[in-house]
Formats: structure tokens, C-alpha cells, sequence
């Protein structure tokens, strides 16, 4: 099981980017299918770059591809790898590298000393980088070994240790990791229900594809545990999930475990015949790697399948080859078990000395195992584990109540400053407002100013006007035809002055603000000039937001043009067709008056002051005014920014 997640943490710097190189690589390499194609295209990138970061990476994968295929292969490339690790100074490759190594020589050689030597020296290397993450899989992984190898107790150590520091860190890997080893170790003592509370914790923790591997061990463990509470229903489902992500992800190594566990399932059940073919299965699988601690569990479980069976012979041949295989490995596993089936199974077939001998020796491996001592040991340590963690809880709490008391002082204080600064605010609000009204006032006197101004302008201009006419008209020598002429001119005058007082009242009323306002009287400035003359005319409004608020000059000025716009049409043309256009684009205003020129009225001449007058007033808006004069049409056109 060690293999399932060899070094998940990440690289740093230029690694990520090789990284990123080596699996495009592999994933073209993929699609060749064959192992070994996939290791000569491999070499092959390896003899052409120069880069040591990507040399160390394609060393390292073709080094895990020979892991189910040539050990001494498997071993060279490692030291490839470690030696470019190191002359890259590349710590973590450098720790990778190192408990690559022990994975080996525990998985493939079961030699349990040199994985040890090897996650010792990981380990060191960790502590000298300061690398914490690499720490805590250096711990689990030891953790690991010695439950493998027998040592509970020891094991209990290190695991209890890399599950505290993965909890301080939160590392969700890590937590992972931990969480499944502590699991199995509480799965082997028994304790099946604290086994389950771990591995559930863990599961969560694997849904994204890179942790498959480690989903599918922890399914096959909790299959596990389930059958140890005679639920081999859902002991069964487990197992079908998991040997569906190992096939999927194409591991021998571990299909070979949980065929194991479905062959204990099935002897659960007493369907033998189906035990003993999942125990071939599994020792057809754990062949091509030669796993011998994995081959002694099963042999372990298939002789004890065959004296079920009834079949003595064979329980005693699977019994002996297991007892060969533990005597080439450093275990105290399987030991007592080995010699409780060959005791039963001699004494079925009648060979009653051989039968006492391998009890006393089932005896004595039991007693070497120190059960009792373990359980209590791990007992201790979990109280231990759980008093720590409340004792972090009571500081946290301590903490987090005198941070309360500052918080609630902060507050006190804070509250203070938001009362005086809403004081403060508060009171240049009113000043502000004072001096919007100040100013406000002071825009309306002299708008007022304007107007009475040019109302004295405009009105005292006409009242002359109709004066030296009127005076004209008493002469009793003055022609007819004249006065007729005076007389009319006298009463367009006079409708003049009507209309620029209503002007200039409009203007003045605060109740008459809006954009909407402004079209309506510019609609009613159309109706009286352009109607009156027997000119057609046609508006289009686009406008939105027309309860706009406008500034009084502004309003006044659009107002001003659009009006000396449409009465230059009155007087310098007779056009068959006025178009009138309201939109707001991009947050401006516009106006276009267009009308034809196909008819001009030469009698009439202009003095250009109107046109000055219309751009003047366009900049005092920040406005822009286009006036074109084209041979068939006149068009004015202003944009303003509302």
C-alpha cells in the first residue's frame, strides 16, 4: 500500500514548468500503451536536453515505470535522480528521491532496514531544509513501516506525531494520509468502529482524480473493516470500487490487496471456492512485483481457505511456502497464524507430532507479539492525543475571550469616533448645504440678472419699434398700403413679445427642471413657429430618463439654440420638411434640426448674430455645436453632457 502516494506535495519555482513539460510528454507517451515504449521514448527525450531539472524528472519517471519491470533498472535511475537532485540543490526532489528509495526496498526487496535508512535520511534531509510538509510524510510513511513490519508500538509514535502536526498545519493531504494509517492501525487492533471515524474523515478528502489511488486504499480498508463487522454486503460494494480504480489506473500492485480482502470476505461467507480463486488472483498479482510480505498475508488467508475446504494437503503446502517466505523477511506478522493452521491441519491428516510442535511454536509468536501491550499503548496515546487537543482548545478559548475583551474596548472606542465623526459629518453636511443654497441663490440672481436684462433688451427693442410705427400710422399722409404693412408687422411684433415673456417665465420656474420639461416646451416652441407657418414638421424623441434634473443654465441655453434654430428656418427658408431629433448617447444629450433649403428666402439677410449667439452658448455648456450647410439641407447639431 506505501506505493498508492509516493510524494504529493508540490515543487517549487522552474520545477512546476518542467513538471508541466514532463506531463505533456507523458501523456503522448500514454497513448503507446506498452511499458516499455513508453521507457525507450523516455531515454530517448533524456539524451536529447541539456536542462538537469527536466533530466532529474525523466530519470524519476522512467525509474517508476520499471517498478513492476526491472529492479536493478528501477534502482539506476533513482540514483540518477538523486545525484541531479542534489546538484540541482533542489531540496524536496532531493526528499522525494530518498523515500522513492525506501518504497522499493519495503515494497519490492521487504527489506525493512534499508527503507528505514532511507526515510532516516529523508526525514534529516527534511529537518534541514525546515521542510514541515516533507516531515509529516516522512513520519507517516515510518508510521506506516513499522505497522507493516510488526513494531506497533513504535508505529503508534510516529503516526500519533505526523497526525498532530498535519492537524496544526491543516494540510489536507497530509490529514489524509494520516487520518487512513490511524485507521488501520485501530482496524488491526479491533477497534473497528474508531478505525471507520478515521478512514470517513479521510475519504472526503479524495474526490478530485489525483487522489484516486489513495480513494481506492481507503474503499478497500473500509471494505475491510466492514467485513471484520460481518457486513459483507457492504464490505463487497467497497471492494468493487476499488478494484474498479485499480484497474482503471492500471495497478497490479494494489489490485493484489484487495483481491486478498474479497477472498476474506468470501471465507467469511464460507463460499471457499470463491476465497481460494480471489487468493490466486491476489498471488498471481503480487507476482509481478515479488511483494513477499504481501505474499505471506495471502498464503496466510489461502491455507486457512483450503483446511475450511477440507483440503489438509494443500492447507499445509500454502502454510510452509508462507512460513519459507517469513523467515526471508524481517516480520513477526503471520508468524502465529502459520502455526495455528499447520497444527490444526497436521492433526486432521494424523501426524500428531508435527501438530504439537507447530503449536508450541503458534504459542510462542503470539506472546512475542505483545497484543495486550499494544492495545493498551495505543489506548493511552489516543487519551493522550485527545488531552492535548483539548488543552488547545481551553488556551484557544483563553485567547479568544481576551481578544473578545480587546475587541469589545476597540469597539467602545470605536463607537466614540463613529458618534464624533457622525457629529462632525453631521455638521459640515448642514454647512455644505448652506453653501449649495448660497450658491444655488447666487446662480438664480444672476440668471435673474440675464434675464431681466435681456427682457429689457428685447422689450424695449419692440415697444420702439411699435411706437415709430404707431406714430407712423397717425400721419394722415402715409399710405395705405403701408399702414396695412405696419399694421401686420405691428401685431408680429407684439406676438414676439408674448412669446419671449412666456419664454422668459418658463425660464424663470423652478417647478419646470426636468429633461421632460425642456422636449415639452421645445415640442410647443415647434407647434407655435413652425404650425403657425404652414411648415411640416416631424419630432422624434428618443430620450430615456427624461425626469432628468437639469441646471437652470444648461436648460435655458439647449432652450435658447433649439429656438434660434427653429426661427432662422422661419426666416431664412421655406423648407417642405423639418425633422427634429432627441437621443441620449453615451450619457450626452444630443439635438439635430435639419431642414430643407431647397426654397430661401433672399429678401431676408442674415446678420450671423444668431449663429454667434448659438455657439457661445454651446461653450458655456461644455457642449460641441456643428452647423452644416449643404447645397439641399441645414443642419444643426449639439451634443451636452448631462
Amino acid at each position: 500500500m506505501g506505493r498508492i502516494i509516493l510524494c504529493n506535495y508540490n515543487f517549487r519555482g522552474g520545477a512546476i514548468r518542467c513538471c508541466l513539460i514532463i506531463g505533456l510528454l507523458t501523456n503522448l507517451l500514454i497513448q503507446l500503451h506498452s511499458k516499455d515504449a513508453k521507457i525507450d521514448s523516455l531515454k530517448q527525450i533524456l539524451t536529447t536536453t541539456n536542462s538537469d531539472s527536466i533530466r532529474y524528472l525523466l530519470c524519476k519517471e522512467i525509474a517508476d515505470t520499471y517498478y513492476e519491470l526491472n529492479f536493478d533498472s528501477l534502482i539506476s535511475y533513482y540514483n540518477q535522480a538523486l545525484y541531479l537532485a542534489k546538484k540541482t540543490k533542489n531540496e524536496r526532489e532531493e526528499i522525494r528521491t530518498l523515500r522513492s528509495f525506501a518504497y522499493v526496498y519495503k515494497y519490492r526487496k521487504d527489506d525493512y532496514d534499508k527503507a528505514v535508512h532511507y526515510f532516516q535520511a529523508s526525514l534529516k534531509r527534511a529537518q534541514e531544509a525546515q521542510d514541515s510538509v516533507a516531515q509529516i510524510y516522512v513520519l507517516n510513511d515510518l508510521g506506516e513501516l513499522y505497522r507493516t513490519k510488526g513494531e506497533r508500538l513504535t508505529a503508534i509514535d510516529f503516526l500519533f506525531q505526523a497526525n498532530k502536526q498535519a492537524e496544526a498545519i491543516e494540510h489536507k493531504h497530509l490529514l489524509t494520509r494520516t487520518w487512513y494509517s490511524l485507521g488501520l492501525l485501530h482496524s488491526e487492533q479491533q477497534k473497528h468502529q474508531e478505525a471507520l471515524q478515521f478512514f470517513e474523515k479521510a475519504l472526503p478528502l479524495t474526490k478530485e482524480p489525483k487522489y484516486a489511488r489513495m480513494r481506492g486504499t481507503i474503499l478497500n480498508s473500509m471494505g475491510t473493516t466492514f467485513q471484520q463487522l460481518n457486513q459483507h454486503e457492504r464490505a463487497s460494494q467497497l471492494f468493487a470500487d476499488a478494484i474498479l480504480l485499480f484497474q482503471q489506473l492500471e495497478d497490479n500492485d494494489l489490485q493484489a490487496d484487495v483481491f486478498y480482502n474479497v477472498g476474506k470476505n468470501e471465507t467469511a461467507l464460507t463460499n471457499y471456492s470463491k476465497a481460494i480463486s480471489s487468493y490466486e488472483k491476489a498471488l498471481g498479482l503480487n507476482d509481478i512485483i515479488n511483494n513477499r510480505n504481501r505474499a505471506t498475508k495471502i498464503l496466510v488467508a489461502l491455507a486457512e481457505a483450503y483446511y475450511e475446504a477440507e483440503l489438509y494437503q494443500k492447507a499445509i503446502t500454502a502454510a510452509n511456502q508462507g512460513l519459507v517466505q517469513v523467515k526471508a523477511i524481517d516480520t513477526r506478522l503471520h508468524v502465529a497464524e502459520l502455526n495455528k493452521i499447520l497444527a490444526k491441519s497436521y492433526e486432521q491428516v494424523g501426524q500428531y507430532k508435527k501438530a504439537l510442535k507447530h503449536e508450541q511454536a503458534f504459542v510462542a509468536a503470539k506472546d512475542s507479539l505483545q497484543v495486550a501491550e499494544t492495545s493498551e499503548k495505543l489506548t493511552q496515546m489516543t487519551l493522550r492525543y485527545e488531552q492535548e487537543k483539548k488543552n488547545v482548545e481551553i488556551e484557544q478559548l483563553k485567547a479568544k475571550n481576551a481578544q473578545n475583551e480587546l475587541e469589545i474596548s476597540q469597539t467602545k472606542a470605536n463607537i466614540r469616533i463613529v458618534l464624533i465623526s457622525f457629529i462632525v459629518l453631521a455638521l459640515l453636511g448642514i454647512l455644505w448645504q448652506y453653501y449649495q443654497k448660497l450658491a444655488h441663490l447666487k446662480q438664480h440672481k444672476q440668471l435673474r440678472i440675464q434675464l431681466t436684462q435681456d427682457l429689457h433688451d428685447n422689450v424695449s427693442s419692440s415697444l420702439n419699434h411699435i411706437k415709430m410705427m404707431a406714430n407712423r400710422l397717425g400721419n394722415p399722409r402715409y399710405p395705405a398700403e403701408q399702414k396695412q404693412l405696419d399694421s401686420q408687422q405691428i401685431k408680429t411684433i407684439s406676438d414676439e413679445v408674448v412669446n419671449n415673456m412666456h419664454d422668459l417665465i418658463w425660464s424663470l420656474d423652478d417647478s419646470k427642471e426636468s429633461l421632460e420639461d425642456l422636449i415639452y416646451k421645445m415640442r410647443d416652441h415647434a407647434s407655435n413657429v413652425l404650425g403657425a407657418n404652414e411648415i411640416n414638421y416631424l419630432i422624434k424623441n428618443k430620450v430615456k430618463g427624461i425626469q432628468k434634473i437639469l441646471p437652470a443654465k444648461t436648460r435655458n441655453n439647449i432652450y435658447a439654440i433649439y429656438k434660434e434654430s427653429i426661427n432662422n428656418i422661419v426666416k431664412h427658408a421655406k423648407p417642405e420638411q423639418v425633422s427634429i431629433h432627441f437621443f441620449m448617447e453615451q450619457g450626452a444629450f444630443n439635438m439635430q434640426i435639419k431642414n430643407d433649403t431647397t426654397v430661401l428666402l433672399k429678401a431676408r439677410h442674415s446678420s450671423k448674430i444668431g449663429m454667434n449667439s448659438m455657439k457661445k452658448r454651446a461653450k458655456e455648456m461644455l457642449g460641441v455645436l456643428n452647423i452644416e450647410q449643404e447645397k439641399d439641407y441645414f443642419l444643426v447639431d449639439l451634443k451636452v453632457n448631462l
